[in-house]
């Protein structure tokens, strides 16, 4: 059953333009205006893309991840035509305008086929499972769920029911065993089920007819056991394949037939024997046989093409069991190699460096006469031959000061010196430097740091002598000014110093204050002379200046009598102001004037007496 979707076309300056100009050969500028198309979708097609939105109703944010998809939207793939129906399911992708045919005699009415083709959906956090149903869309040819940890389940054998030529499941959760789709099965030209929870042996038998697949990857699962010696025989168009992190044993499987491949990667099992025969592979850029069992000895050009028109450019052999001379190395046996990593075998003896440098098998930095920068000339980029058991390397200052290859040694006995030198440092830290150019380099930076740490010195020294300059220089300012309104006046009170007073009254001790009043405290002090004192401490806040409190000084310098306390002097300090009065004993003047009232209250009179006198002063 077929599901028709009428589409009317509207006039040339809206959507029939832009399908003529998609689909000239379906519709021309003269009768685009006006025209009527219906969509026909298959109906088990519709059918199966609501199935999947049922099976995924628990996928979280579905509005976003899974935007489009609804029930009350039959058709996926009409946002292009009209603006009153809801936009496209995201991922979905369809074959519009198929098999177009008018179906009256003015051509004003056509009926298209539309086809759903792909499934694209990117790190859309699914939730759920495959259905079955997915079989109903026969015309898919590409399905991609990538990234969606929480998509499980078994994958369906009614994917064989499609047209696959892409299956890309990679980082889900699905589990169980691959599933047989046929021996007719052979559309598909990648197959990328990496990142899952497959189990069991190898899949030969559905793979073995998969003869145009150019992309193999089932890395990071669970597959067991040795691979069959004729699994991949028929699959000889792949470009990459990729089998790592499984737990597949046995020898390496037989790829002699693969002449294109270009990436393999067979790490992390349990492969056992010699390395596998790719000297038929002219393209193959990188190799990965790393973390497995294989033994013998490890002569490149037995094993690998070193044509002179082969791309190798890595190969990584580390945690295995091989040996290998690199003293045997040369130009024709390293070939194209830019990184070789040889890291925990059984790799002994000598590695001769001077000899590597002189068959041009490392890069060396050349300096360019017109420029300053270094440049680096072929093979090897990385040589890595680290934990094995090398004990001597033979090389030069020049090996050290000219290499750019970078060469690792760690964990070999060679690294292994209480006294560490250039060699050491090069091939076992990868700091290459003779010597002689270190102490210079470290001479010159301690020649830089010296300047630098003088010359911040000298500011700093220069900045203080500056500031203390220009406190004395506002001394000396305020002294001649003090001096000469005492002389204009002829008063001659006494200047005494901050630190005196402070002194004398203990840091201005709350313990011998007098009294307080709205310009000051009043505190008990005795002098170094042993003089006993009265000094009003001012408040800052109601000090008016330098001449207001001048003022007020020779004001009550000039007042003498009997009954009245003397001023004996002043200090003035930055914002500080004070002022040193006679202090009067308990049996003078309150024993004269109120003998009758407290002691000390009588002494507060008096002095607040001259604060009386200050406010008229200020007030004038």
């Amino acid at each position: 059953m077929d599901v028709r979707l009428g589409i009317e076309k509207y006039p040339l300056v809206h959507q029939p333009c832009f399908l003529a100009a998609l689909f000239v050969l379906l519709c021309t500028p003269s009768i685009c205006d006006g025209l009527f198309t219906w969509q026909t979708y298959k109906s088990q097609q519709l059918d199966g893309l609501q199935a999947l939105l049922k099976a995924w109703k628990s996928t979280p944010k579905i509005e976003s991840n899974l935007a489009g998809w609804n029930e009350s939207q039959k058709y996926p793939c009409n946002q292009d035509v009209t603006e009153d129906i809801a936009p496209n399911w995201r991922g979905v992708q369809c074959l519009q305008y198929i098999n177009c045919f008018y179906t009256n005699k003015e051509n004003t009415t056509r009926d298209c086929s539309t086809y759903i083709i792909g499934l694209t959906l990117q790190n859309a956090s699914i939730v759920g499972s495959l259905p079955r149903d997915i079989g109903y869309i026969s015309t898919l040819t590409t399905l991609e769920l990538t990234g969606n940890p929480q998509l499980t389940g078994p994958l369906p054998v009614t994917l064989n029911e499609t047209s696959l030529y892409v299956l890309d499941l990679h980082d889900n959760a699905f589990e169980g065993e691959f599933p047989f789709f046929g021996d007719e099965y052979e559309s598909l030209l990648t197959l990328d089920l990496s990142g899952n929870k497959f189990n069991g042996s190898f899949p030969y038998l559905q793979i073995k007819n998969m003869v145009f697949l150019q992309i193999l990857n089932i890395a990071r699962n669970d597959f067991k056991g040795p691979i069959p010696e004729p699994a991949l025989e028929n699959i000889t168009q792949l470009v990459e394949l990729d089998l790592s992190s499984n737990a597949l044993n046995g020898t390496a499987p037989t790829l002699k037939t693969i002449k294109n491949l270009q990436v393999l990667d067979l790490s992390s099992n349990m492969f056992t024997g010699t390395l596998p025969d790719l000297t038929t592979m002219h393209s193959l850029r990188s190799v990965n046989l790393s973390r497995n069992a294989f033994t013998g000895a490890v002569l490149l050009s037995s094993f690998f093409n070193r044509t002179e028109n082969n791309s190798l450019s890595v190969l990584d052999l580390s945690f295995n069991q091989l040996t290998t001379d690199p003293n045997f190395w040369n130009i024709s046996e390293l070939g194209s190699l830019q990184e070789l990593y040889l890291d925990n075998n059984l790799i002994n003896g000598t590695l001769n460096i001077s000899q590597l440098h002189a068959l041009g098998l490392l890069r060396t930095k050349i300096t360019n006469s017109s420029s300053s920068t270094n440049s680096t000339s072929s093979v090897l980029r990385v040589l890595s031959l680290m934990n094995n058991n090398i004990s001597k390397v033979i090389y030069d200052v020049n090996d050290i000061a000219n290499t750019a290859t970078v060469i690792k040694l760690q964990e070999n006995p060679f690294c292994n010196f209480s006294d560490p030198n250039d060699g050491t440092r090069c091939f076992c830290e990868q700091f290459c430097s003779i010597s002689g150019s270190t102490e210079d380099s470290k001479r010159k930076i301690v020649i830089i740091a010296v300047v630098v740490s003088v010359t911040s010195l000298l500011i700093l020294l220069v900045s203080l002598a500056a500031l203390l300059y220009r406190n004395t220089k506002y001394k000396r300012y305020l002294q001649l000014q003090v001096q000469q309104r005492f002389e204009e006046f002829e008063v001659k009170p006494t200047i005494f110093h901050y630190s005196e007073l402070r002194t004398a009254t203990r840091d201005f001790n709350a313990d011998l204050k007098l009294g307080e009043g709205a310009f000051g405290a009043v505190y008990k002090g005795t002098l170094p002379n042993g003089n006993t004192m009265a000094i009003k401490q001012l408040f800052a806040k109601t000090s008016k200046g330098v001449d207001e409190f001048l003022n007020e000084v020779i004001l009550l310098t000039g007042m003498k009598h009997r009954n009245l306390v003397n001023l004996k002097g002043c200090c003035i300090r930055e914002q500080q102001r004070l002022l040193v009065y006679e202090y009067v004993d308990n049996s003078d003047v309150d024993q004269v004037l109120l003998s009758k009232l407290n002691s000390q209250l009588c002494i507060l009179i008096f002095y607040f007496f001259f604060e009386f006198l200050q406010i008229i002063f200020l007030e004038h």
